[in-house]
């Protein structure tokens, strides 16, 4: 099953608005198509692909390596653990998350991971802080 994705991040130059260039993780469970992809891109200017997996957990890992400050990865990855079932993963992955400065999203998952575990006073807290970070967010009281 194919599923072609990359993800990018642009980054920009202090002296000028324009993006100096986009770093790109590419993600696609068949060799062909990454060779593909790579072949066409590499001799784009502004683009330098920085990764390459063949799964979303591969990708999800390689994302963390790459950007280790950025809680977006952290965040994404305890999402993923989440919906496999690994639950202990998850709320390690959100507590990173979290520590880097990522908030709701990172709640959301760490909240129905510790549900999931039967931790039922901190999964309540942690949708708690979810609602007060974004109280018009309906994600937010589905999942409380």
């Amino acid at each position: 099953m194919s599923f072609a994705g990359a993800t990018s991040t642009r980054r920009r130059s202090v002296s000028s608005s324009k993006p100096s260039s986009i770093r790109l993780l590419l993600v696609d469970d068949h060799e062909v198509v990454r060779v593909g992809l790579r072949t066409v891109l590499h001799n784009n200017q502004g683009i330098t692909i920085v990764g390459e997996a063949d799964s979303k957990a591969q990708a999800a890992a390689e994302a963390t390596r790459l950007r280790p400050d950025d809680p977006g990865p952290w965040a994404n990855r305890a999402l993923h653990y989440l919906a496999r079932g690994d639950y202990r993963q998850a709320v390690a992955d959100a507590d990173r998350a979290v520590a880097r400065g990522g908030r709701r999203q990172a709640l959301l998952t760490r909240g129905a991971a510790h549900a999931y575990l039967g931790d039922l006073d901190r999964a309540l807290a942690d949708y708690t802080a979810a609602a007060d970070l974004a109280p018009a967010d309906p994600r937010v009281f589905i999942q409380r």
